[in-house]
């Protein structure tokens, strides 16, 4: 919930110290499905608004590049640039049939897979020193 939260009002810094302490070795039990747990709340955010949908995934995506700008040693910062462009993507599809898909959805959704998949290729040695990249590497590749 509390990532969630961070992330909905763009608490880029408190979202860094969650993900600190969730990133954090420790005994298994509850506290090893914190970075599971962390993922699921930023995801819950990044889905957007059913009221305005483009203009949030419009604000999320610039808000997350600037910090992504201030932050280019941050790998969470770089990841979660790459998470909004993903999440911009399946704001233009929609989470209905392929089938059902508009063509010129289809074209906002391509473009937006693979600005994400530019941002973290461009990033990777950054990026990749966190296991968050790795599973939307794998998420943008499913796309």
């Amino acid at each position: 919930d509390e990532a969630s939260r961070l992330a909905w009002w763009g608490d880029f810094d408190g979202l860094s110290a969650l993900y600190e302490r969730a990133a954090r070795p420790g005994p298994a039990g509850p506290e090893a499905d914190a970075l599971r747990e962390f993922r699921r709340g930023v995801r819950l955010a990044f889905k957007g608004r059913s009221d305005s949908p483009d203009a949030y995934f419009e604000v999320q995506q610039r808000l997350t590049a600037e910090w992504a700008r201030q932050h280019p040693d941050s790998p969470l910062a770089q990841v979660l640039h790459a998470r909004a462009l993903y999440a911009r993507a399946w704001g233009f599809r929609g989470t209905g049939y392929a089938s059902a898909v508009p063509p010129d959805a289809w074209e906002g959704f391509r473009r937006h897979i693979q600005l994400a998949l530019e941002h973290l290729v461009k990033h990777r040695e950054v990026a990749f020193r966190i296991t968050y990249a790795h599973s939307l590497l794998i998420d943008i590749a499913l796309s």
